[in-house]
């Protein structure tokens, strides 16, 4: 049973925030804020009640990242939500710098210190002065930042877990990555 966070240093301790999921997102902006100066990814665990099933878990790097995550990480954390028990009728969502997913309660931790981790270890994160810096003088020079990998997003039905479970769809995801890197 996973309860929702009461201050930020609770969030702080644990790298992801806890939240209900209809709001009084007042502890979650505030990690949010704290996040971005201190150029740690933002985790949130979103639950209905103490005793939810699922729990929505969410990456946000948004205004905290140039081009986010490079292909092969994000078709890991692409295949490490699939390894997940997925919430039915659910929609799952992974891009360069922002991730969702409904999962079972029970991994929505694992899955929060995952996407924490992936990254940390991707070193995408940075300050909104920096961001903003990044973004100048991308344009000053008339750059447009290049997506790292198609962002992927799927409803959860058997007959589309299936699909992805197949290593003609894994086949497809190599081969996207291969053609990317020319």
């Amino acid at each position: 049973m996973i309860k929702v966070h009461e201050s930020v240093q609770e969030a702080i301790k644990v790298r992801y925030v806890i939240r209900h999921i209809t709001g009084h997102f007042d502890v979650s902006n505030q990690y949010w804020r704290w996040c971005n100066e201190n150029t740690k990814p933002f985790v949130a665990i979103s639950i209905s009640s103490p005793k939810s099933k699922y729990a929505l878990v969410e990456l946000d790097l948004y205004r905290m990242t140039e081009e986010g995550f490079n292909a092969d990480a994000g078709y890991e954390i692409l295949h490490y939500i699939l390894g997940q028990h997925l919430r039915p009728r659910s929609t799952f969502y992974v891009g360069t710098n922002f991730v969702n997913a409904w999962v079972d309660v029970q991994a929505a931790v694992p899955l929060a210190l995952f996407l924490y981790q992936s990254a940390i270890d991707e070193g995408v994160c940075l300050t909104s002065e920096e961001h903003v810096k990044a973004v100048i003088a991308r344009a000053a020079h008339g750059k447009i930042p290049k997506c790292a990998f198609q962002p992927f997003s799927a409803e959860v039905y058997p007959a589309v877990l299936k699909e992805l479970a197949t290593d003609e769809f894994w086949k497809s995801v190599a081969e996207n990555r291969n053609t990317k890197d020319e």
